[in-house]
């Protein structure tokens, strides 16, 4: 009884449990690596966690990508500049209609 723990669970069930999480549910099994593994080495644990910083990277990086001001801007002028042009045609079609007669 010397391995267990205060909650009943030993080292080595508190491992297999981290690692089937890690496999099957990161997230908890993430949490449950910086909670209960303090015997891990923290090279480990960064391994363990770098899925998570590269998805969060590549997330933020993303959006970055998408919703960039320069790129929002520039199609705003594209589409205004459309909009002109359309409109300019307008008016000429309805000056052509007006000068005709039926």
């Amino acid at each position: 009884m010397s391995a267990k723990k205060k909650n009943g669970l030993s080292n080595d069930a508190k491992t297999i449990i981290t690692v089937l999480l890690l496999i099957f549910a990161y997230p908890a099994g993430l949490i449950l690596t910086f909670l209960w593994m303090k015997d891990w080495p923290k090279w480990l644990k960064v391994l363990v966690s770098l899925p998570l910083f590269l998805l969060l990277f590549t997330l933020i990086m993303g959006m970055i990508l998408i919703f960039s001001p320069g790129d929002q801007v520039k199609r705003v002028e594209e589409t205004r500049i459309r909009y002109e042009e359309i409109n300019d045609e307008l008016e000429k079609f309805s000056e052509e209609l007006e000068t005709k007669t039926y």
